[in-house]
């Protein structure tokens, strides 16, 4: 299952036969209220502070890719 991208949605809980590790990561974290909170409040934050709570909530995120250079 691919979790929704928006943990706003106030759907069901998926159907745990189906569900793989990070959808049902994903499940509680866009139901708790503190994640929630950290989350709208990203755009005001600094870079160290976002990489705070991303540490706390145990997120990573991949690097932005970059174009490769051939010679």
């Amino acid at each position: 299952m691919t979790p929704v991208s928006d943990w706003r949605v106030d759907d069901p809980a998926p159907n745990p036969n189906t569900i793989d590790l990070p959808g049902l990561a994903f499940e509680f974290l866009r139901r708790n209220a503190d994640f929630r909170k950290d989350w709208s409040n990203r755009s005001t934050r600094s870079s160290e502070q976002e990489a705070s709570v991303a540490q706390r909530w145990g997120l990573r995120f991949r690097c932005r890719s970059e174009p490769s250079r051939t010679h």
